[in-house]
């Protein structure tokens, strides 16, 4: 399962720490709508996703 989302910062879906276009995953500081995200993906399609709430 993919998902494009669009935000604008460490506010909203997160941010690269490392400053670049393309993130990798020990490289992504999870936003707060990435983690309403996760959980409603998790509730309504029972599919987690890479980044895991409990770890958040």
């Amino acid at each position: 399962m993919l998902f494009l989302v669009s935000g604008e910062g460490p506010s909203d879906m997160g941010v690269c720490s490392d400053g670049n276009a393309v993130c990798t995953v020990p490289d992504f500081q999870v936003g707060p709508m990435a983690v309403i995200v996760e959980l409603v993906v998790q509730k309504r399609h029972f599919y987690v996703t890479v980044h895991r709430v409990s770890s958040l």
